[in-house]
Parts: C-alpha cells; sequence; structure tokens
C-alpha cells in the first residue's frame, strides 16, 4: 500500500502461533510439495517464508 493510505475496518491482533506436529514434507516435483500437519487450531493457517540463515531470529 503507498505511504498515507488509510485502511478501515476490524482487525484482530494473534500473538500465539497454534502449537503444530507430525510435520511432513514431500516433494514430488521441480516446483510441488505436500506439507502435511496436525495442529491445535482448526481452519486456520499461518505461514512465514525465512531464509535458510535463521536471520528471522535475528530480529531482521
Amino acid at each position: 500500500m503507498p505511504d498515507e493510505t488509510v485502511v478501515e475496518g476490524l482487525f484482530r491482533s494473534y500473538f500465539n502461533p497454534p502449537v503444530t506436529s507430525g510435520e511432513n514434507i514431500d516433494r514430488y516435483a521441480k516446483d510441488k510439495m505436500k506439507f502435511e500437519f496436525n495442529s491445535d487450531e482448526h481452519w486456520t493457517l499461518y505461514y512465514g517464508i525465512y531464509e535458510s540463515n535463521n536471520s528471522v531470529f535475528a530480529g531482521d
């Protein structure tokens, strides 16, 4: 969004991510994969893509 954009509506902050387990990744083509997991939350998916050097943990 460009600077000075005003967004109106209902927003919700959520600081406790779901607990996941049983993660399994199956890469079945060069550009395709299947990711399976169990979660303690239903119908909501949060995701993030991070560099392999864990820069997200360094506060970048």
